[in-house]
């Protein structure tokens, strides 16, 4: 028996209704996430240890050994607060390249954990690093070289941006494994990209070798005959083998040594004596054009350019502004 058209329409209102009007059962809020610790209660072992000798040296006005132990205490414990005490501790220096490196690096780790006046805070400053920050094309003919500035690793090449360095005088170099290394100091004006092309060049490690014997010796190199009398053509660096013969004379035998890009001179004198062998009765061995005399040995020299350390740090009016730390 079918129902009648009454009961069935109560039937599929009752349907319609327990499914699609019904409301779930009501659920309390989530409660705030409660704020992090501060610092000296959320760090442990060797990040506290870290974090409070940082804030003895930041005190004590020693910044460049601040961003030490700041910098270890962000490496062990990843507390993106810690990267403040840092930029606080590189701004203190002059160094407003890695400050704002590193602002970058705060406002994207820091994630929940900071607060909007933190962020204000950082934007801010990164607004005032930037006019102390010059920028460098740089482009060299070989890949995977190692870019310095300041003595300080910044890159590998290609380099996928300009770089960012803070304005002033600053060393750029430029090195790679069988290669001479570029160096070069100049000064980068902020508010302009400036070019700097380096072409790298294959290292080839040589010094010129020059012998002077009697007219009538024959002078042999690593074995080999090269000569007779004068003798001078460039060799490879290291040790070599140099032998001087004469008729009716002692033959004279010594290794040289000879160092790139130097010049090594051998005088040699041959002793009347042919039926006997042994060292000659002198000989003067120079090395880089200083003589020093000897038997059978030789004084070389190495001169190096002076080396007139880093250049001085380049003063900024935001040397008066005092960042807080220890959040």
């Amino acid at each position: 028996m079918k129902p009648s058209p009454p009961l069935a329409w109560a039937l599929c209102f009752f349907l319609l209704e327990g499914s699609v009007f019904a409301q779930p059962a009501e659920t309390a809020p989530a409660a705030p996430a409660a704020a992090p610790a501060p610092l000296a209660e959320a760090l442990t072992g060797e990040a506290k240890e870290s974090y409070e000798a940082g804030k003895v040296l930041y005190g004590d006005g020693d910044y460049a050994g601040a961003v030490l132990k700041f910098q270890h205490a962000y490496d062990v414990s990843k507390d993106p607060r810690l990267l403040w005490n840092v930029i606080a501790s590189e701004k203190n220096v002059r160094h407003y390249a890695r400050a704002e490196k590193l602002l970058n690096e705060y406002l994207a780790a820091g994630g929940a954990i900071l607060t909007e006046s933190d962020r204000a805070e950082a934007q801010a400053l990164l607004e005032a690093v930037r006019p102390f920050i010059a920028e460098i094309a740089l482009k060299v003919n070989e890949p995977e070289a190692t870019v310095l500035v300041d003595d300080v690793e910044v890159g590998r090449t290609p380099l996928a941006a300009p770089l960012r360095v803070d304005m002033g005088p600053r060393k750029v170099r430029v090195a790679k494994a069988g290669f001479r290394e570029f160096s070069v100091t100049q000064s980068f004006a902020s508010g302009s990209v400036t070019p700097l092309d380096v072409t790298l060049a294959v290292e080839v490690h040589e010094g010129r070798l020059r012998i002077s014997a009697p007219a009538e010796a024959t002078i042999r190199v690593d074995g080999k005959i090269v000569g007779k009398g004068e003798w001078e053509a460039k060799v490879g660096s290291g040790a070599h083998s140099i032998e001087v013969s004469a008729d009716g004379k002692e033959t004279w035998r010594a290794d040289s040594l000879v160092r790139d890009d130097q010049l090594t001179t051998l005088l040699v004198s041959l002793k009347d004596n042919p039926s006997s062998g042994g060292v000659p009765s002198w000989v003067w061995i120079a090395g880089g054009g200083v003589l020093a005399a000897g038997l059978g040995t030789g004084a070389y020299f190495l001169f190096k350019p002076a080396d007139k350390g880093p250049p001085a740090a380049t003063p900024g009016t935001l040397a008066t502004w005092e960042l807080p730390f220890g959040r």
